[in-house]
């Protein structure tokens, strides 16, 4: 067996670390190729959401389908916890309650809301405004809903 001596051990470990290193820079470039391919894609897919995709929603379509049938009424359609308000019933609510006027998703669609409970604060303000007021409910359990949206019907209707 041959005898190395420390300058050659040392040069051999130098050799091996290069190599090793390379290769480990070879691996750490290509993970980070990997992730950046990924942040891109998923960049990518937030970018794709237009606005009009977010306007064409499940649940957007629901809202035009029933706004449809009272386009007369404001229409309060509740959205989990809240009563949500939208376009230009969104404009008119916000005005007469006193509540912020905001944005649906990633459009420009008007939108405003409140907390289910206060419907009893929220809605006599609305009347008294002279509106008429469509109050649309949830009326399908959240685990039977398909693809988390649960079915929806005006269950009160003031007519003034």
């Amino acid at each position: 067996m041959k005898q190395l001596s420390l300058f050659d051990l040392f040069d051999e470990l130098q050799s091996q670390s290069t190599t090793e290193k390379a290769g480990l820079e070879k691996q750490s470039n290509l993970s980070s190729n990997i992730t950046a391919s990924n942040n891109a894609s998923e960049e990518k897919k937030v970018v794709e959401v237009t606005a009009q995709e977010v306007a064409d929603c499940h649940l957007m379509r629901q809202w035009k389908e029933i706004k449809a049938q009272y386009p007369d009424a404001l229409l309060l359609f509740r959205v989990g916890e809240f009563y949500e308000a939208y376009n230009d019933d969104a404009k008119q609510a916000t005005e007469i309650l006193g509540i912020t006027l905001t944005k649906f998703g990633k459009s420009n669609i008007p939108m405003c809301g409140f907390p289910f409970h206060a419907l009893d604060v929220y809605l006599p303000k609305l009347v008294k405004a002279g509106k008429r007021v469509a109050i649309c409910d949830q009326i399908e359990d959240v685990q039977r809903a398909t693809k988390n949206l649960q079915k929806k019907q005006v269950t009160q209707y003031n007519k003034l």
